[in-house]
């Protein structure tokens, strides 16, 4: 049960995280240095927003979809990781 809570909570936040970075660095209605901190961090904390620079995806909106859920596939799976880590945990000092 909990590595299941994990995982949707790990999707629901990755899906969020990379939603929100997307729609501000197209909007960019920001300073210089707020518009340059948003384009540093996407890349560390959303890694399938480069599918976009590749050229194969020709559709914007199948890009955003697809760097969306493969955040949220990210997210998700780190976080069932993280929850496997703690069972385990708790199970070794029980």
């Amino acid at each position: 049960m909990l590595i299941r809570n994990a995982t949707i909570t790990g999707a629901v936040v990755g899906a969020g995280v990379a939603s929100v970075l997307i729609l501000l660095d197209q909007w960019m209605p920001f300073s210089v240095s707020i518009n340059s901190f948003i384009d540093r961090n996407i890349f560390k904390v959303c890694p399938p927003y480069i599918v976009g620079f590749w050229n194969i995806i020709p559709n914007k909106a199948v890009w955003f979809l697809v760097a969306v859920l493969g955040n949220a596939v990210l997210y998700g799976a780190l976080f069932a990781l993280i929850a496997a880590g703690v069972m385990l945990l708790r199970k070794a000092v029980a």
